[in-house]
């Protein structure tokens, strides 16, 4: 597998150094970061197994203050999907599915009990009663589909206009929890942040619990309260909670 390493921390990439050091016949790895003349982190045993949790991206994504792993492309420039653009392109002549297209695309996984997460993604500019009725649907398939023997997990989070600060923010999302509860369904704040949360769980042990695991939500802006950090008292079956710099937290209730 290709990747290359991006610098995050402050100042030039220049004065960021990784090491990697492979046994002979190892197929793991232990990484050395050193900025400012010394050694700033350390991991060992690290691996290009997606399965395990010393993965090497996901060890430095949730890990590292320096440096991030962006996996690359094997494939032929000509080949690759999606293809890359000197520049951003505008689309043209598109439109966003409506919610009878997305209730369509979910009962066409039924049959594939491969699947065992379901994350759709949802445009900002949709109403409430849009992503409640989506989001109860996928509700509704990881039931039937966890009942058919493949267990599933449907991931959403509120809606931006759920975490508007003001005296209705709670009977909002309130209404959003009620329309979803369901013990196959996990409902996260703040907005946009359920794809975090999904990815934490996928990388959890069968007898782990996602509680009060904490999580990166990298540019997610914080809960509508205002606060630099906040924590969930709402009754959701599932909730996430965070600030935008520090550890978001899934709670059962």
């Amino acid at each position: 597998m290709l990747f290359h390493l991006v610098p995050i921390a402050a100042g030039p990439p220049s004065t960021i150094s990784v090491t990697f050091t492979t046994a002979a016949g190892a197929t793991s790895t232990d990484v050395s970061i050193s900025s400012g003349g010394g050694v700033q982190e350390r991991f060992t045993g690290l691996t290009m197994d997606p399965d395990s949790n010393a993965y090497l991206p996901f060890v430095l994504a949730s890990q590292s203050r320096f440096v991030r792993a962006r996996i690359l492309s094997s494939l032929a420039a000509g080949k690759q999907l999606p293809h890359t653009t000197v520049s951003p392109v505008a689309f043209s002549g598109g439109a966003s599915p409506t919610v009878p297209q997305y209730l369509t695309a979910l009962d066409l996984l039924t049959d594939d009990g491969r699947i065992d997460t379901l994350l759709a993604c949802l445009e900002p500019g949709r109403t409430n009663d849009e992503v409640r009725q989506i989001h109860s649907a996928m509700s509704a398939q990881a039931t039937t589909m966890a009942n058919a023997g493949a267990p599933c997990i449907a991931y959403g989070s509120i809606t931006r206009d759920e975490n508007v600060k003001d005296p209705g923010r709670l009977g909002r999302i309130k209404d959003h929890a009620a329309a979803v509860r369901n013990r196959r369904f996990v409902l996260t704040s703040p907005p946009g942040s359920e794809g975090a949360v999904a990815g934490l769980v996928a990388q959890l042990d069968p007898q782990d619990s996602p509680t009060f695991k904490p999580t990166r939500l990298f540019e997610v802006p914080p809960p509508g309260t205002g606060k630099a950090s906040s924590t969930s008292s709402l009754a959701l079956p599932r909730t996430c909670s965070s600030s935008r710099t520090g550890p978001a937290t899934a709670s059962s209730y």
